[in-house]
């Protein structure tokens, strides 16, 4: 008896074991860039997942996780976006919806890098061929050079932030996905480096277009022979407006007003209790003012939602379709409030941005997050991307002076035009007309604002700058934002 009920225990353990293996999912990983990483900088992981059940699962990783239908036997991919810290370690965790006690555990490790690689897209391109690529590129023993191919190039663009340059062939660009295609014009639009190996003349018209700081970070050669005269262009770009830079340009908040309130009310309160000592009959009227002055306060300050301002500063080369920005988002409290907020991964794995709580990722790649505020509690976040700009403004040299072309249907607002290293006043312009400098155009006074376009512009014979809201965080009412046009020694643009 007692054998047969130890046998059936058995049996019981077997079939319980099986099913929970049937639940958890089979996981493989497959590190981008081979798993070189810079330390505070993103990368991401291709996580490929396939299980024995139909239905809803849910991978995760320290404060991230991201939600995925699974077919029976079906392999699927997701891709997480990383920001390892120093050890490199990450532990992934994958479970079926509803059944976290029974999930599949995987730990990898990233190896850290001194400094930003260069990435050989080994597609199309022989071994012979990226060995004499690597000696025409390489400036010394410490460069560091890894080869991919095409498929393993990520899908989201915070992770060339460890890299310094490309190299491509075009057979290799004809086979990456969309999401591959858009990562890579991101990194582009930052003015990233690129060396494009035999890319068809229109083709890489439009990458050059596409691309910031006027495409000069982008070439095209036919051989490795010709990239001795191109190792100036995997130079670092000149920088955006750093964070604090940004506070200049922001507009003016409600926090203004709230402080403004908060003097109010505490020199209210105060007249008002001297003035019940002096006229009050009996005491007990004095243990009334705090409750009620407490009262006013919970009904004011209690349940208030967060004032969010977006501050902008864009750079683009004329006739360029993208610019490259830098941001600055600050969520500051008015009163108690609780949301959850939706950011792009920028924002979020930014070096100097930390996020409390757990990380959602959404179906468009951008990062989900709960916020709590309190009164005067701030948090702030800072980066910097690309995005494809419309320009409003068209620039253009006619007898040897510029010429400004509102070439949009709107009317911009006065901004600020440089020519030959003085700082002129550029009038708003109706859709359609046209601005000509001459003798009578006023010079710009100092200003802070002054200042930043001087500094970002002193590479440049000519080049503008105009108020432009641009469209970065649609859900954010309050935005401003700067555009600056850089023009070109001369010819038409």
């Amino acid at each position: 008896m007692i054998q047969r009920r130890l046998y059936s225990w058995v049996l019981a353990w077997i079939y319980l074991s099986s099913a929970e293996a049937d639940i958890a999912p089979k996981i493989d990983t497959f590190p981008v860039w081979n798993s070189r990483y810079n330390v505070g900088k993103a990368t991401e992981v291709e996580v490929r997942l396939i299980a024995a059940q139909d239905g809803d699962y849910v991978i995760s990783t320290g404060s991230l996780s991201a939600n995925v239908h699974l077919l029976m036997d079906t392999p699927k991919s997701i891709w997480l976006p990383l920001r390892p810290d120093s050890s490199g370690s990450i532990a992934l965790k994958a479970y079926k919806r509803g059944e976290s006690a029974v999930a599949v555990e995987r730990s990898m490790t990233f190896s850290a890098i001194d400094k930003p690689q260069i990435v050989m897209v080994t597609d199309g391109v022989t071994a012979d061929g990226r060995q004499a690529l690597i000696q025409q590129l390489r400036v010394s023993d410490h460069d560091v050079f890894t080869s991919i191919s095409a498929q393993a190039l990520p899908r989201f663009g915070t992770s060339y932030a460890s890299v310094h340059a490309v190299v491509m062939h075009f057979s290799a660009l004809q086979t990456l996905e969309d999401r591959q295609i858009k990562a890579l014009s991101r990194f582009l639009m930052q003015c990233g480096s690129m060396i494009a190996l035999a890319f068809p003349d229109p083709i890489f018209k439009r990458l050059k277009q596409l691309s910031g700081c006027q495409g000069n970070f982008l070439v095209n050669v036919f051989s490795a022979d010709q990239l001795a005269a191109q190792r100036a262009m995997l130079e670092k770009p000149s920088a955006l407006p750093v964070f604090t830079e940004l506070l200049d340009t922001r507009p003016r908040s409600k926090i203004d007003q709230l402080y403004t309130l908060l003097v109010i009310f505490c020199l209210g309160y105060l007249l008002i209790g001297f003035i019940a000592v002096g006229v009050a009959s009996r005491q007990r009227t004095l243990f009334i003012l705090p409750l009620i002055s407490a009262g006013i306060a919970l009904l004011v300050w209690g349940h208030r939602q967060p004032d969010k301002v977006l501050s902008s500063w864009l750079e683009m080369g004329a006739g360029q379709s993208s610019a490259w920005y830098s941001a600055r988002l600050t969520l500051q409290g008015t009163g108690f409030w609780r949301e959850r907020i939706e950011l792009p991964i920028e924002a979020v794995y930014a070096a100097n941005t930390a996020v409390d709580g757990q990380m959602l990722m959404t179906e468009n790649g951008s990062l989900e997050f709960p916020v709590e505020y309190g009164l005067l509690s701030q948090n702030t976040y800072h980066w910097q991307s690309g995005l494809s700009v419309d320009a409003p403004l068209s620039l253009a040299i006619e007898n040897g002076m510029p010429v400004v072309v509102n070439s949009g249907p709107q009317l911009t607002k006065q901004g600020l035009f440089r020519w030959r290293g003085s700082i002129y006043i550029l009038p708003s312009l109706q859709p359609g007309h046209a601005w000509r400098l001459s003798s009578a155009t006023a010079k710009a006074e100092y200003a802070k604002i002054v200042e930043m376009f001087a500094k970002q512009s002193r590479q440049d014979s000519f080049a503008l700058l105009i108020p432009f809201s641009a469209d970065i965080l649609p859900a954010v009412a309050q935005r401003s934002g700067w555009l600056l046009i850089h023009g070109a020694n001369s010819g038409v643009l």
